[in-house]
């Protein structure tokens, strides 16, 4: 299944418990560490907010393998490596941090590439009284909102934007890098110095600085085609030569 997923917004209709007004944040989130196929059984941190006959939705967010190459094709998917399978399935047992699924899993999930487990509310009627969203995408978890109800009457909206992958974080460069002449292209780089950070996406590469695209995540921009960074360097060292100039050129 190559379905990318960096929010997910997720309403099916079936029998449930009453009239519930809802807002905000509604769902919990837990990082899956193991997937165990032979006994069915997922892996978590924290099993509070879990409950055996709970239905929960499984996602894998990440994981595909990208070409890494300096060139052109960087960012290519090599392999989605269950980066975007999801299903729900219902909790039979809890033990510890260890959640037995009732139905067999359906699709591959790889914990490398960060799959999460959230417990799925179900409602007859859900009042929305206020903004429903998902918890902001931290990396690890969130990024998706689920629920299940009969009937959905809205006073207020449903919204997940800007809750899925994170953009390029800051990179306050201050070696100008070659003189401030700038020159870099590279599609990839471990070097702050050559340009901005790439966004995130579902295959994060261990060196995020560079143009090439990080699917889906934009690619940072290099120091000669960017207003920032390096770029800024060497214009402040134009307005200072101009300054001196101008000041020369006052003189009597």
């Amino acid at each position: 299944m190559k379905q990318i997923v960096t929010v997910l917004l997720v309403l099916w209709c079936g029998y449930s418990a009453a009239q519930v007004h809802i807002g905000g944040v509604i769902n919990r989130y837990e990082k899956v560490s193991l997937v165990d196929y032979c006994t069915n059984e997922l892996s978590i941190a924290n099993p509070n907010g879990f409950a055996p006959g709970q239905k929960v939705l499984i996602i894998q967010m990440a994981g595909a393998i990208i070409n890494h190459s300096n060139n052109n094709n960087y960012g290519d998917v090599l392999n989605y490596s269950g980066c975007g399978n999801y299903e729900v399935n219902e909790i039979e047992s809890i033990t510890g941090g260890t959640l037995k699924l009732r139905y067999r899993l359906e699709r591959f999930y790889d914990p490398a590439g960060i799959v999460q487990v959230i417990p799925v509310p179900e409602y007859s009627t859900a009042v929305i009284d206020s903004v429903l969203r998902a918890k902001p995408w931290d990396g690890s978890t969130g990024g998706v909102l689920v629920f299940k109800a009969d009937t959905i009457r809205m006073n207020a909206n449903i919204s997940v934007k800007g809750m899925g992958f994170r953009g390029a974080a800051l990179n306050n460069e201050t070696t100008c890098w070659n003189g401030g002449v700038g020159g870099s292209f590279d599609f990839v780089s471990g070097s702050g110095e050559v340009g901005a950070r790439k966004g995130e996406g579902i295959g994060n590469a261990a060196a995020p600085v560079g143009r090439g695209q990080n699917r889906p995540g934009g690619g940072g921009g290099n120091d000669p085609k960017t207003r920032g960074g390096e770029r800024h360097c060497r214009r402040a060292l134009r307005a200072r030569q101009n300054r001196h100039w101008w000041r020369r050129w006052q003189r009597p």
